[in-house]
């Protein structure tokens, strides 16, 4: 089978959805299948598609956007006098081909028998298969970042309603998460499928051997917490944790947050400066791999209270790099993270505190945790992730052998 695979564009800041598709797209690149793979991806995007020795073939969507723009600019730009009325008249004037998306446009030179979206979409008319993060819009819509911009929640709505009936099948990566997907959206079951989400590649390379102490690693005993500062990842929850604790006498304690700041950065620092604490939470922004690996590995946890699940990838890091984790007691999270965490209540700082306490306290909890994380992040791989999604689409053969798979458009 011909399997195309599309890349969207994607970059560090866009936190947990670029670490998958870094992860899942160099899996595929290694990993040995008798499928042919296909990348399809837009130039604009920062995810790496290096091709050395046998990778697969790597089709440019930059060159299908950059000829329709070019063709509609000059067919139009002549009758009109603004920018606003160019705009206006080339869309008008796209006829109904024109207006299909450049990876259909794509398709037509480099056509698959099945194409994969490792995240976001883009119309086409061939079979796909869609990977589905988390529902979270209708059970948090209140959060801004899935109402009010970004992927607002119509966006989110649409995809959903529209788009995912559609997928031959859906990935997600726990029990729950179908659960969520036939409930709220009355899909088959069946045509969902459950893999779990796969260790990041880089966690896993460093897992066997300890970085040094990073420079900006705190001197004292610290809380880290990658991710970006969006509403629901909850990093207030930290913030009042640690003030309670200062008010309780306890040895110093403090917090590193690693990511960007977004929207919501700049009320996170000013809660630190109302509560005293500039001392003790520490804002790094986005860091190498090198450092956060380090960060990571000399941590005394990965404190992790985000709303949203049910799957999560900074825990699966925090498991390969041995720092204990203390997770969000979220619907589906001990689906994800089994026995090798310690859960708290995310809308209580009280809970989160206690399963601290209880972390330092017992050290023969903290290295039992440490060696359950270990064995479930190392089984988790992107080799099998991939073999998993490879296997999935050889279970579609008997169907696609019904009709000519060389002639597809014969079927329009």
């Amino acid at each position: 089978m011909k399997i195309g695979f599309y890349l969207r564009p994607s970059h560090a800041g866009n936190g947990g959805a670029f670490t998958f598709q870094e992860c899942v797209a160099s899996a595929l690149r290694s990993t040995s299948t008798e499928h042919e793979i296909v990348f399809f991806q837009d130039t604009i995007s920062a995810t790496s598609t290096s091709t050395s020795g046998a990778s697969p073939k790597v089709v440019d969507l930059g060159k299908y956007r950059l000829e329709r723009s070019l063709r509609a600019l000059f067919k139009e730009s002549r009758y009109a006098d603004s920018v606003v009325e160019l705009t206006h008249r080339i869309e008008s004037s796209m006829t109904g081909r024109e207006r299909e998306s450049i990876l259909q446009r794509a398709l037509r030179d480099h056509p698959v028998d099945l194409i994969w979206f490792l995240g976001g979409y883009l119309p086409v008319t061939i079979p796909f298969v869609a990977t589905a993060f988390d529902v979270q819009h209708r059970f948090h819509p209140y959060f801004p970042e899935v109402s009010r911009y970004g992927w607002s929640w119509n966006d989110r709505e649409e995809f959903f309603r529209k788009t995912i009936p559609r997928s031959t099948y859906t990935i997600v990566g726990t029990e729950h998460g179908r659960e969520e997907l036939t409930s709220l959206y009355g899909l088959a079951k069946e045509r969902i499928a459950v893999i779990p989400f796969p260790t990041p590649e880089f966690a896993l390379a460093n897992a066997a051997a300890e970085l040094p102490r990073p420079s900006v690693a705190p001197a004292h005993d610290y809380i880290i917490y990658p991710a970006q500062c969006w509403p629901h990842k909850n990093h207030v929850l930290l913030i009042e944790a640690l003030r309670k604790l200062r008010d309780l006498g306890e040895p110093s304690l403090e917090i590193v947050f690693v990511g960007e700041d977004k929207e919501n950065g700049g009320y996170l620092r000013s809660l630190v400066n109302e509560y005293g604490l500039n001392n003790q939470v520490h804002f790094l922004g986005l860091v190498s791999t090198e450092t956060l690996v380090g960060l990571y590995q000399h941590a005394f946890a990965l404190g992790y209270p985000s709303f949203f699940g049910p799957d999560n990838l900074p825990p699966l890091e925090a498991f390969a790099l041995g720092c204990p984790v203390l997770a969000a007691d979220v619907p589906g999270a001990k689906e994800q993270l089994k026995d090798a965490a310690l859960f708290f209540n995310p809308t209580d700082a009280e809970t989160f505190i206690a399963a601290l306490l209880k972390l330092r306290d017992t050290p023969k909890l903290r290295s039992t945790l440490v060696r359950r994380g270990k064995k479930i992040a190392l089984g988790l791989t992107g080799a099998h992730y991939a073999s998993e999604v490879f296997r999935l689409c050889d279970s579609l053969a008997p169907f696609f052998k019904c009709w000519d798979q060389s002639s597809p458009d014969k079927y329009r």
